[in-house]
Protein backbone atom coordinates (compact mmCIF):
# COMPACT_ATOMS: atom_id res chain seq x y z
CA UNK A 1 0.00 0.00 0.00
CA UNK A 2 1.39 3.39 -1.03
CA UNK A 3 1.57 5.99 1.71
CA UNK A 4 0.68 9.58 0.85
CA UNK A 5 2.38 12.30 2.79
CA UNK A 6 0.46 14.95 4.64
CA UNK A 7 0.18 18.46 3.26
CA UNK A 8 2.26 20.89 5.31
CA UNK A 9 2.04 24.64 5.47
CA UNK A 10 4.51 26.90 7.27
CA UNK A 11 5.02 30.64 7.53
CA UNK A 12 8.10 32.78 8.00
CA UNK A 13 8.88 36.47 7.98
CA UNK A 14 11.69 37.03 5.51
CA UNK A 15 13.11 40.32 4.20
CA UNK A 16 9.95 42.30 4.86
CA UNK A 17 7.59 39.63 3.50
CA UNK A 18 5.29 37.08 5.03
CA UNK A 19 6.19 33.85 3.24
CA UNK A 20 3.82 30.89 3.02
CA UNK A 21 5.55 27.60 2.19
CA UNK A 22 3.41 24.63 1.21
CA UNK A 23 4.41 21.04 0.62
CA UNK A 24 1.37 19.40 -1.01
CA UNK A 25 0.52 15.72 -0.66
CA UNK A 26 1.46 15.36 -4.31
CA UNK A 27 3.35 17.56 -6.72
CA UNK A 28 6.12 20.00 -5.92
CA UNK A 29 6.46 22.36 -2.95
CA UNK A 30 5.74 26.03 -3.57
CA UNK A 31 5.78 29.33 -1.77
CA UNK A 32 4.00 32.66 -2.04
CA UNK A 33 4.87 36.01 -0.50
CA UNK A 34 2.99 38.97 0.88
CA UNK A 35 4.94 42.21 1.45
CA UNK A 36 4.64 43.65 4.95
CA UNK A 37 2.89 46.80 3.67
CA UNK A 38 0.24 44.67 1.93
CA UNK A 39 -0.14 42.46 5.00
CA UNK A 40 -0.82 45.53 7.11
CA UNK A 41 -3.41 46.84 4.62
CA UNK A 42 -5.14 43.44 4.61
CA UNK A 43 -5.21 43.37 8.42
CA UNK A 44 -6.76 46.86 8.54
CA UNK A 45 -9.37 45.86 5.95
CA UNK A 46 -10.19 42.65 7.83
CA UNK A 47 -10.69 44.66 10.99
CA UNK A 48 -12.97 47.04 9.12
CA UNK A 49 -15.20 44.20 7.90
CA UNK A 50 -15.18 42.69 11.38
CA UNK A 51 -17.73 40.03 12.24
CA UNK A 52 -19.80 40.75 9.11
CA UNK A 53 -17.33 38.61 7.24
CA UNK A 54 -15.59 38.87 3.91
CA UNK A 55 -14.06 36.71 1.21
CA UNK A 56 -10.61 36.71 -0.32
CA UNK A 57 -12.10 38.39 -3.39
CA UNK A 58 -13.68 41.16 -1.27
CA UNK A 59 -10.33 42.11 0.26
CA UNK A 60 -8.43 41.78 -3.04
CA UNK A 61 -10.85 44.15 -4.78
CA UNK A 62 -11.22 46.52 -1.82
CA UNK A 63 -7.45 46.93 -1.39
CA UNK A 64 -6.50 46.42 -5.07
CA UNK A 65 -4.01 43.68 -4.20
CA UNK A 66 -3.07 40.42 -5.94
CA UNK A 67 -5.10 37.42 -4.80
CA UNK A 68 -2.00 35.44 -3.85
CA UNK A 69 -0.88 38.13 -1.39
CA UNK A 70 -4.34 38.23 0.18
CA UNK A 71 -4.44 34.41 0.35
CA UNK A 72 -1.09 34.32 2.19
CA UNK A 73 -2.21 36.94 4.72
CA UNK A 74 -5.62 35.34 5.35
CA UNK A 75 -4.12 31.86 5.79
CA UNK A 76 -1.67 33.26 8.36
CA UNK A 77 -4.42 35.13 10.22
CA UNK A 78 -6.59 32.00 10.33
CA UNK A 79 -3.68 29.85 11.51
CA UNK A 80 -2.97 32.30 14.34
CA UNK A 81 -6.62 32.38 15.45
CA UNK A 82 -7.17 36.01 14.46
CA UNK A 83 -9.78 35.10 11.85
CA UNK A 84 -12.47 32.42 11.90
CA UNK A 85 -14.31 30.95 8.93
CA UNK A 86 -18.11 30.99 9.18
CA UNK A 87 -20.28 29.95 6.27
CA UNK A 88 -17.29 30.19 3.90
CA UNK A 89 -16.54 33.78 4.97
CA UNK A 90 -13.61 35.07 7.00
CA UNK A 91 -14.69 36.82 10.20
CA UNK A 92 -12.77 38.62 12.93
CA UNK A 93 -12.11 36.30 15.86
CA UNK A 94 -10.61 39.09 17.98
CA UNK A 95 -11.57 42.67 18.71
CA UNK A 96 -8.38 44.11 17.25
CA UNK A 97 -7.42 42.24 14.10
CA UNK A 98 -4.75 44.72 12.99
CA UNK A 99 -2.96 44.85 16.35
CA UNK A 100 -3.07 41.07 16.74
CA UNK A 101 -1.90 40.54 13.15
CA UNK A 102 1.09 42.83 13.54
CA UNK A 103 1.97 41.30 16.91
CA UNK A 104 1.97 37.83 15.35
CA UNK A 105 3.98 38.99 12.33
CA UNK A 106 6.71 40.58 14.46
CA UNK A 107 6.74 37.61 16.86
CA UNK A 108 7.33 35.37 13.85
CA UNK A 109 10.05 37.72 12.58
CA UNK A 110 11.78 37.69 15.97
CA UNK A 111 11.79 33.89 16.08
CA UNK A 112 13.81 33.76 12.89
CA UNK A 113 15.94 36.87 13.07
CA UNK A 114 19.63 36.02 13.03
CA UNK A 115 22.18 38.43 14.42
CA UNK A 116 23.37 40.71 11.63
CA UNK A 117 26.86 42.08 11.84
CA UNK A 118 27.52 45.32 9.99
CA UNK A 119 30.16 44.77 7.30
CA UNK A 120 31.44 48.34 7.80
CA UNK A 121 31.91 48.58 11.57
CA UNK A 122 31.31 45.03 12.85
CA UNK A 123 28.56 46.10 15.28
CA UNK A 124 24.95 44.90 15.44
CA UNK A 125 22.56 47.73 14.49
CA UNK A 126 18.81 48.17 14.96
CA UNK A 127 16.77 46.52 12.20
CA UNK A 128 15.30 48.31 9.21
CA UNK A 129 12.35 50.46 10.26
CA UNK A 130 10.37 49.33 7.21
CA UNK A 131 10.90 45.58 6.99
CA UNK A 132 12.94 44.49 10.01
CA UNK A 133 15.89 43.44 7.85
CA UNK A 134 19.58 44.12 8.48
CA UNK A 135 20.96 47.65 8.31
CA UNK A 136 24.52 48.81 7.83
CA UNK A 137 26.66 51.91 8.18
CA UNK A 138 27.70 54.05 5.24
CA UNK A 139 31.39 53.41 4.44
CA UNK A 140 32.33 57.01 5.25
CA UNK A 141 30.47 57.09 8.63
CA UNK A 142 31.08 53.89 10.63
CA UNK A 143 28.88 53.58 13.69
CA UNK A 144 26.03 55.65 12.22
CA UNK A 145 23.69 53.04 10.68
CA UNK A 146 21.06 53.71 8.04
CA UNK A 147 17.46 53.39 9.27
CA UNK A 148 16.48 51.32 6.21
CA UNK A 149 18.10 48.23 4.71
CA UNK A 150 19.57 48.31 1.21
CA UNK A 151 16.49 46.65 -0.36
CA UNK A 152 14.00 49.11 1.18
CA UNK A 153 16.29 52.04 0.37
CA UNK A 154 16.42 50.98 -3.29
CA UNK A 155 12.63 50.48 -3.37
CA UNK A 156 12.04 53.95 -1.91
CA UNK A 157 14.45 55.49 -4.42
CA UNK A 158 12.67 53.75 -7.30
CA UNK A 159 9.21 54.89 -6.21
CA UNK A 160 10.40 58.41 -5.49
Amino acid sequence: MKRTRQRTETFEALNGHLVRKVVPRRDRPYEHRCPLASFERIAHAAEGFGEDGFTLETIAEHEDLPWTQVAVALAFLRERGILDVRYRRNCAATGSVHLDAMTEYWALAEEERPDFTCPTCGATHPPCTLCGGPTRCPPDEPGEPFTACDACDAEQAATG
